[in-house]
């Protein structure tokens, strides 16, 4: 019988990992993400997910397709807000952010941005057929 060692496991286990060495790497190429930040100036006070933002300069990252991260300029105030994927990229030059004014309050309503159009989740249930004020604020890449 021969004796178990390092040597009769290690020779199999290394020829196995490199012949999955390719798949790893370019699995992990495929699941990288897209770092997408755009900044925003909006003029009006407003809410996104369950936080409420002054006016002010903002970061918009829609890296994540089911998320969208808005920090202030100073990175005292973020928020995170659930999304849904509903439309088509836009041009960098129609991006933008769309606000609908709820209860005498602008609530951040959708996103079109150049990894889609995406609909903020929480907002879904409060959507209604009836005429809204909105208001549009342009994102720069």
């Amino acid at each position: 019988m021969r004796p178990f060692g390092i040597r009769s496991v290690c020779g199999p286990l290394l020829s196995l990992l490199l012949s999955l060495a390719p798949l790893f790497i370019t699995s992990g190429r495929a699941l990288a993400q897209t770092y997408v930040v755009a900044h925003a100036s909006i003029a009006f006070p407003f809410q996104a997910g369950t936080e409420t933002f002054a006016a002010g300069d903002y970061t918009i990252d829609s890296s994540v397709p089911s998320f969208i991260f808005i920090r202030s300029k100073d990175g005292k105030h973020y928020a995170e807000a659930p999304t849904v994927l509903f439309g088509e990229p836009v041009d960098k030059s129609e991006a933008k952010l769309i606000f609908v004014k709820r209860d005498g309050k602008y609530v951040l309503d959708v996103l079109w941005g150049v990894l889609g159009k995406r609909r903020i989740t929480s907002e879904l249930a409060s959507t209604s057929n009836g005429a809204k004020e909105t208001r549009e604020v342009p994102l720069k890449y």
